[in-house]
């Protein structure tokens, strides 16, 4: 309990800092740390199986995942690199979406405008 309590915690705060420092450099810099620690941790997971101390069974949705989540943040960086006029409304709207993808063992924060 106290570990979800601790979690839960640490969302919070990360949310407040974010909200009151977020601008475009900070969402590219932060885009690209989440994208290159997901592509890390399929690697990670691969060269578990290949020196099996992981199951492919185990490994394989987890290489998965991690591979959908980048593809799918590499996805919205690439749409608003296209759109300025969304990019711009979405700064001045003020507003920060939160999406939290839990998993059993992991977890990660996924920021979406």
């Amino acid at each position: 309990m106290s570990g979800f309590i601790s979690e839960i915690a640490i969302v919070v705060i990360l949310y407040l800092i974010l909200k009151k420092y977020w601008n475009t450099k900070v969402k590219e810099y932060f885009g690209n740390f989440v994208i290159g620690i997901n592509v890390f941790a399929c690697f990670l997971y691969f060269y578990g199986i290949i020196q099996q101390t992981i199951p492919f069974e185990l490994a394989l949705p987890k290489i998965f995942l991690h591979g959908i989540v980048a593809t799918i943040i590499y996805t919205l960086f690439t749409i608003d690199k296209k759109d300025d006029w969304t990019h711009s409304n979405i700064i001045n709207s003020k507003w920060l979406g939160l999406i939290l993808f839990c998993r059993l063992d992991d977890w990660q924060i996924i920021l979406i405008f």
